[in-house]
């Protein structure tokens, strides 16, 4: 598990209610480089070669899926819910803030 993620990502569902995303301390970073895409007409997508590659990156994530997340959330949650509370939220509850 990569450093400090559960801070990180309760900082993000917390900047995400403000329409902000947190790039410095988001879970996510930007991709490098230019995306690829294609164009007919007026309709512009992302290319299949660009489509691809995201998938083959995020597949690599995602390996446990939808059961594994929920039972990775709820092992964890009392992590989730110290973070938030280091946020500034002592009394609150970091589940009610993600279910909004």
């Amino acid at each position: 598990m990569p450093q400090n993620i559960v801070r990180h990502l309760v900082a993000t569902v917390d900047n995400l209610r403000a329409g902000r995303w947190p790039w410095s301390c988001g879970p996510l970073k930007p991709a490098p480089g230019q995306s690829a895409i294609a164009t007919q007409g007026e309709i512009t997508t992302l290319s299949d070669g660009n489509c691809r590659a995201l998938r083959a990156a995020g597949a690599g994530g995602a390996g446990h899926g939808r059961e594994g997340t929920y039972w990775s959330y709820e092992r964890l949650y009392p992590l989730y819910q110290q973070a938030y509370e280091d946020l500034g939220y002592p009394g609150k509850y970091f589940n009610d803030r993600l279910s909004r």
